[in-house]
């Protein structure tokens, strides 16, 4: 019965100091030409996040207050002002994201 011999990467001895290095100046120089594509793809810094906050966070709170503020106007009325007015900032929060290309673009000229 014959054994495989080990990949020559995956063995302790095959990483000397010298091909660490070289590997991590490789994996830099990949970084660094790869990176500025990635980052020059938004329009503006941040962009995926908030994107991903205005999807994920903010339209189900906007939609969830407007369900509660509903409900409290049946049940507790005194508890409309605050629950319309978490609407209010949750629309206007979703507006600005959902328009924040055009208004940095405005700011910028």
């Amino acid at each position: 019965m014959t054994t495989l011999a080990p990949l020559p990467f995956l063995v302790r001895s095959f990483w000397t100091p010298a091909r660490r290095h070289s590997a991590g100046m490789a994996f830099m120089l990949a970084a660094l030409l790869l990176l500025p594509e990635v980052a020059f793809a938004s329009t503006y810094a941040g962009q995926a996040l908030l994107e991903w906050a205005r999807g994920m966070i903010i339209a189900p709170l906007c939609l969830l207050s407007i369900v509660v503020s509903i409900a409290i106007a049946v049940f507790r009325p005194d508890f409309v002002k605050a629950a319309v007015w978490v609407t209010v900032v949750s629309l206007f929060l979703f507006f600005v994201i959902s328009n924040a290309t055009t208004i940095i673009g405005y700011l910028q000229s």
